[in-house]
Order: structure tokens, then C-alpha cells, then sequence
């Protein structure tokens, strides 16, 4: 009881005490959550040390297993202590749904908030409205009351501020507020129709007009060219984008306008060169011995050291203030004739050539099955992930401002003093990060959005720049002035950006303004799709890159006849947590939708199966009163260029209800749309199949590797 106690942080809240007067005094806040909190932090912390001791690796097995079990155990225990409180907070703010589809959807955005909870120690508006827009949960159209009163985030979040206190911080006026005054223009059908017949295709015209206008005047003087951000032209051009979106014919002619300038391109590109090059003359002409002896010994030598020295050779001519002469070609191509010889003509050569040839057909593979987002995504994931990192630390220094029970007075009262004030600074912070500093720097955020914010800005500037100064030279000295207010000038567009991005997610929170009604399941925290994992690319195909370093550790130990434990468990440890990513996967997307195709029956899950091109999810089904299990199982693999979905029935499945057989098959078509693949046809054996037992926890991941 004395530990217990000692554990229990409080947060003192002057506001609550005058509130309630000296006869309540109420002046100390209990925070249930932050000594489960700090005693994960200090396991997490332990085993990260326990991994870098130079010790045996059965001996580090050894003593991170109670390490491993004793977090788990308080893990779940937290989580289990946070879900009746984020359930009522859910409620409270109407997030409760009658529909199978919508229960589920609520009960993982449960679990995904609990689980951000137990990583990070604290949860933000932001990470509530992000856990939404991935998932088949969404905001209504926004009704008359809710104009004034809140919507449900907003009232999810003043609920979830009382019901995790210490835990949930509640959302910044700039978030928030933005997020409310953009409510009645994307959560209504007059605001949908003005914003995408009106306004939307309004502010794509000035941008493009602006960023033509910005190209254009790099290549011209001051005042060389037209002004083209006049209100006529913005005008012609948003209407005929508006038409072009909005209507029929203007889509039609959109998609001719674009094939024809491509076909026209892989004419001259593509399709003239090969079928010249098949022409019977010329095919006879190079038939030709000499020709070929010609190509063979000379060209292609001269173009591969060509292909080689042309960085080289670029800068070469960049450098030279005059053409290089007629002797200086002739040593160029000497040396790329010499470089082409030897790479053909050696051994080393060849073999490098074959690895540059394996290179660049693996690059035209990722780029064959790349796609623009995923080359976006890694980059907004990274910042996001700086952005937590930042915001774990603000946390953490918060909470170590934090009374605990049986410390002295004086440390008591100076917590108390200090605490408002870090409150304080933590805003101002956050907010400098957050609107100016981050979208300047990210890329994507600052291309358009910030660019043409310095732009609009730059007229404004000596008056701005004026007004702050006479503002801050008055309370602060010239030393700390200048440079708070170049920095506030240099850093104030990234306002522009911010409001894109935060317009863009806010847009996504309504179902009625999303493209697809059913969106992919994001399984990681860095909100990768099982598509993405299995395909390989740039930044996509987690688990085939994951077999290959196994693979490439696996073959180092043969190859050198040394074994190399710690190599080896890094490279296992990536595995181990995409088998827990698709287990947890299988029990929210495929065991709870399927007891509730069959209420009567049991569902048992399976260990999963993890390949480098494929994942099947297993269940086991039994009726009330049937004896044998029916075992459902879904593989997923890659054909080809589209991820397919099989699932199968084996067992006695005539003893389920035809009811039953024609939900299990409705759940897999789900379960595929979830994993964005394309669903085949349920295939039924009767061959009797083992009964599937659900596994202990903590056995080692079964997998292609192991």
C-alpha cells in the first residue's frame, strides 16, 4: 500500500479550488495513469539496455523474457483500465452506431486509442481525427444544432478530457477551432456543391496562374511579361475547370486531351523506333557482319563510356566559359572508348555491367509497381514521426512537473509555480512547430502552399516588419528583437501550408466527401496497408524486405561458418512484430465480424501465416450443437500486378446454417476490400480438418523463415 501510494500522481488545479470554494477543496487532481505509465517507460527503457550488453544470447533471452512478460501484463492491464473511459467518452459524444460495421469500427477506434496510449503516454485531438479518417468510421453531415454546440470530435473531445485527465490533451484552438469553422463547408451539401463548383475550382486557377507566373518570371526581367493573375483570366480558368470536373463532356475531353499528347509521345518514343528497327532493310543492314562487327567493337564500347562520363561531362561544359574544341572531343571519346572496352572486355567489367543491368531492372520493377502516394507517404510519416517524437518530449517534461505523494512541501510549491508556466511555453512551442516551422521544412507541405504564401506576403512585408518591431522593441531589448522578428517574418507562410493540410484531413472526416466508402486498413503506425507491405517498392513491402534480410543474414553465417546471434535476432525482430501486426489484424477484422455472422457458433483464431508474397489468416468455426470445426482461410498473395484474396471452406461446413455459409462468405468479401484486393469465389471442402486451438502467448512467430 505504501508503493501503491507513492506511485500516485496528482496535478494541482487552482481553477478547481476557487471553483468549488474553500469548503470543497479540491485543489488536487488525481492522474490514475501516469505510474502504470512511467513503469512501462522504465521496462521499455530497461530492455533496450538488456539488447546492447555484450552478453550471450541465451542469457539475454534469459532475462528479457520476465522483462517482456512483467510490460505485458501491465500493458494489458493499463488498456483494460482505459477502455471503459474511452468507451464513455465515444458514447458521450454519439460515436455509438447500430450497425455491425459501425460497432466494429468503434471498438478498434477503442483499441487503436488505447494502444496509442500505452506507446506514447498521451493522445492528441489530432490523433483521434487521423485513427478516423483511416478507418470506416466518420462524421455525419453536420446538423443545425451542431453548429453551436459541437460536433462529435468536438464533444469527444471535452469528454475524453475528463476521462482520461493527465492522459488526453485536448485539442490546440488553432486545430480544433479551424476544424469547426470548416465544419458547415465540408459537412453539409451546400458547403460540398459551393466548394466543388465554386471555390475549389476558383483557387485552382489562381494557383496555377501563380505558379506560372513564377516560372515565367524566372526566365524574364521585371515587368517583361503580362500579369496573369487578373480576375478575368482566374475566372475563364475556373469556370472551364469547373466544367471540366463537374460535367460529363468536360471529363470526356480531359481524358482525350491527355491520351492524345501520350500516344503521340510513345509514337515518336516507343512504337517508330521499333518498328523502324524491324524494318526488313534495316534488319537486313544490321545483319550485315561488318555492321555488326562495327556496332559490337565501336559503338557500343564508345556510347556505354559515353553513358558513364556524362555527369563528367556535364559539368565539364558548365564549367567551361567558352565550347570545349575539337580535341577535347577527341579525348573524351578516347577514354569513354577505352572505359566501354574494358567493362566489356574483362572480367570485372562484365560482371559489374550485370549487376547495373540486375539494378536497373529492379528499379523498373519498383517503378513499375510504385505508386505517386507511396513515394508522398514515407515522406509525411517521417515528419509526423518527428512531430511525436517532439511532442513525447514536451509530455514528458509536463509530467515530471507532476506532485507525487510523499514529497516535501517545498518541491510541492515549486511544481505548483513552475507548472503554469511550462503550460505556457508548451503552447507556444507546439504552436511554432506545428503551423510555422514544419510545414517550411517538409517538402510537401511546402511546395505550392508555402512558395506562393511567400509570395502573397511579400508585398506586406515593410509594414509588417515595421509594426512587429515597434511592437517588441517595447518590452524587449534590441538584442532578442531582431532576430524574433526575422525568424517570425521567415517562418510566418507556413501558416499557408499548415491550413492546406489541416483543410485536407478535415475534409476526410465526413463519410459523404470520401472517394472510397470502404478505405484500407492501415496496420502499422506509420499507416502502411497490407497491399503496401506485400508489394514491394521504394518505401513499401515490409515483409518481403523483412525474409531478405533474413535471408542475407542466414546465407553471411554459411558463407563465413560463424555464428552471428545478435545479427540474427535483429533480423527476427522485424518479423515478430508483423506476425503480432497481423494477428492483432485477423482478431479486429476477421474474428469479430464473423461472430456476428454466426452469434450461435465459436470463432477461433489461428495462428497466422506470414510468406514474402503472401499471408493467410485462419479461423475455426463451430455451430451450437456441431462437433467438428470448419476452418475459414483467407490467403492473400500477389499475382501479378494486383493483390487476390482466396478464401476457403474445409470441413464439415453443411453443418452450419446456410445463413452462416452466406455471412462468412460476405465477411471475406469485406476482409478483401479491407486489404484492397481482388476477392475470389468461397471454395467449400468437406475434408475434415483438426480443430484449431487458439495459440499460447509468447510462442515464437511460425513463418516461412522459421
Amino acid at each position: 500500500m505504501l508503493l501503491e501510494g507513492r506511485a500516485t500522481y496528482y496535478r494541482i488545479s487552482v481553477r478547481t479550488w476557487l471553483a468549488k470554494g474553500k469548503s470543497g477543496r479540491r485543489w488536487r487532481q488525481v492522474l490514475p495513469f501516469q505510474g502504470t505509465l512511467k513503469s512501462l517507460a522504465a521496462l521499455e527503457a530497461a530492455r533496450h539496455l538488456l539488447d546492447e550488453l555484450p552478453w550471450l544470447i541465451e542469457d539475454q533471452d534469459r532475462f528479457a523474457a520476465p522483462l517482456a512478460s512483467l510490460a505485458e501484463h501491465i500493458g494489458e492491464r493499463l488498456e483494460e483500465t482505459l477502455r471503459p473511459r474511452i468507451q464513455e467518452a465515444l458514447e458521450a459524444a454519439d460515436f455509438a452506431s447500430d450497425s455491425p460495421r459501425g460497432r466494429l469500427a468503434a471498438t478498434r477506434l477503442k483499441d487503436s486509442l488505447a494502444g496509442i496510449i500505452r506507446r506514447r503516454g498521451h493522445l492528441k485531438l489530432a490523433d483521434v481525427r487521423d485513427l478516423i479518417n483511416r478507418d470506416v468510421l466518420s462524421l455525419p453531415d453536420l446538423r443545425l444544432a451542431e453548429l453551436w454546440r459541437g460536433d462529435r470530435l468536438g464533444r469527444f473531445d471535452r469528454t475524453a478530457a475528463q476521462a482520461l485527465p493527465g492522459v488526453y490533451q485536448r485539442g490546440e484552438l488553432y486545430v480544433k477551432g479551424l476544424q469547426r469553422l470548416s465544419a458547415p463547408l465540408f459537412g453539409t451539401r451546400i458547403g460540398r456543391r459551393a466548394l466543388r463548383l465554386a471555390l475549389l475550382p476558383a483557387l485552382a486557377a489562381w494557383v496555377l496562374l501563380q505558379i506560372t507566373d513564377l516560372v515565367w518570371g524566372l526566365f524574364t526581367p521585371a515587368g517583361g511579361h503580362p500579369v496573369l493573375t487578373n480576375p478575368t483570366a482566374i475566372l475563364l480558368l475556373g469556370g472551364t475547370l469547373s466544367a471540366a470536373a463537374n460535367t460529363h463532356s468536360g471529363r470526356r475531353a480531359v481524358r482525350l486531351l491527355w491520351r492524345a499528347p501520350v500516344a503521340l509521345i510513345r509514337l515518336l518514343f516507343v512504337t517508330a523506333p521499333e518498328r523502324f528497327l524491324h524494318w526488313q532493310p534495316v534488319a537486313w543492314l544490321l545483319g550485315l557482319g561488318l555492321v555488326r562487327d562495327f556496332l559490337d567493337r565501336l559503338l557500343l564500347p564508345l556510347g556505354l563510356g559515353m553513358l558513364l562520363l556524362l555527369p563528367v561531362t556535364a559539368l565539364w561544359l558548365l564549367a567551361m566559359p567558352e565550347g570545349p574544341g575539337t580535341a577535347a572531343w577527341i579525348a573524351t571519346s578516347a577514354i569513354a572508348f577505352a572505359l566501354g572496352t574494358l567493362l566489356r572486355e574483362t572480367p570485372e567489367g562484365r560482371r559489374r555491367l550485370d549487376d547495373w543491368t540486375t539494378g536497373w531492372h529492379r528499379l523498373r520493377h519498383s517503378l513499375h509497381h510504385e505508386r505517386f502516394l507511396n513515394l508522398i507517404t514515407p515522406i509525411m510519416e517521417l515528419f509526423r514521426g518527428i512531430l511525436r517524437t517532439f511532442a513525447e518530449i514536451l509530455h514528458r517534461i509536463r509530467t515530471r512537473l507532476s506532485p507525487r505523494l510523499g514529497e516535501p512541501p517545498q518541491v510541492i510549491f515549486i511544481k505548483a509555480l513552475a507548472a503554469p508556466l511550462w503550460a505556457a511555453c508548451e503552447a507556444l512551442i507546439q504552436f511554432c512547430a506545428v503551423v510555422l516551422i514544419e510545414p517550411q521544412v517538409n517538402p510537401v507541405k511546402h511546395f505550392p502552399a508555402v512558395t506562393l504564401g511567400h509570395k502573397l506576403m511579400l508585398p506586406f512585408l515593410p509594414s509588417l516588419s515595421a509594426r512587429l518591431h515597434a511592437e517588441l522593441a517595447s518590452v524587449l531589448p534590441e538584442v532578442i528583437v531582431l532576430p524574433l522578428e526575422a525568424a517570425t517574418i521567415l517562418l510566418l507562410p507556413g501558416v499557408f501550408g499548415f491550413l492546406f493540410w489541416e483543410l485536407k484531413e478535415n475534409w476526410g472526416l465526413y463519410g459523404n466527401n470520401r472517394v472510397e466508402p470502404v478505405p484500407q486498413a492501415r496496420l502499422d503506425s506509420h499507416g502502411e496497408t497490407l497491399n503496401g507491405m506485400l508489394r514491394r517498392g521504394f518505401h513499401s513491402g515490409t515483409i518481403p524486405k523483412a525474409f531478405d534480410r533474413l535471408r542475407e543474414v542466414l546465407d553471411d553465417q554459411i558463407r563465413r561458418e560463424t555464428p552471428e546471434p545478435r545479427q540474427l535476432r535483429r533480423a527476427l525482430a522485424p518479423l515478430a512484430q508483423i506476425d503480432t501486426m497481423i494477428r492483432r489484424f485477423g482478431e479486429q477484422e476477421l474474428a469479430g465480424p464473423l461472430r456476428d455472422a454466426c452469434p450461435n457458433g465459436l470463432v477461433t483464431m489461428a495462428e497466422p501465416r506470414i510468406a514474402s508474397q503472401g499471408i493467410e489468416l485462419r479461423a475455426g468455426l463451430q455451430s451450437a450443437d456441431g462437433v467438428e470445426s470448419v476452418e475459414l482461410s483467407l490467403k492473400l498473395a500477389i499475382r501479378g500486378a494486383a493483390l487476390v484474396c482466396t478464401p476457403s471452406l474445409t470441413g464439415p461446413a453443411r453443418q452450419l446454417s446456410a445463413e452462416c455459409r452466406g455471412n462468412v462468405a460476405k465477411v471475406a468479401d469485406w476482409i478483401a476490400r479491407r486489404c484492397g484486393a481482388t476477392a475470389e469465389p468461397i471454395a467449400i471442402s468437406e475434408n475434415p480438418t483438426p480443430e484449431i486451438q487458439s495459440p499460447p502467448r509468447g510462442v515464437p512467430i511460425r513463418s516461412e523463415a522459421t
